[in-house]
């Protein structure tokens, strides 16, 4: 069974090759954005996020095991985005 991380993040593509097991890396391409609106939090918000890479990637790999996520970070009830480097 393939194992597929629906990430291209290097951070946890590294941390999965740490562990020796063969994976692959399959970008999500879902716009974060849309899920970003008001009243969200951060912990539903990254729940969501990571909900929706896995599932974008099942609908092409039905067998794969498929490992979503994400993280968010919340400065003083403020979600502040990626870092740019």
């Amino acid at each position: 069974m393939a194992l597929i991380l629906a990430s291209t993040s290097p951070y946890r593509r590294e941390l999965l090759m740490r562990l020796g097991i063969p994976f692959s890396c399959h970008p999500s391409g879902i716009d974060e954005d849309k899920f970003k609106v008001d009243g969200i939090g951060p912990v539903e918000l990254a729940r969501t996020l990571a909900t929706e890479k896995a599932l974008s990637i099942v609908i092409t790999n039905p067998l794969a095991t498929i490992i979503g996520c994400d993280q968010v970070v919340d400065v003083e009830n403020r979600i502040i985005g990626k870092p740019e480097t």
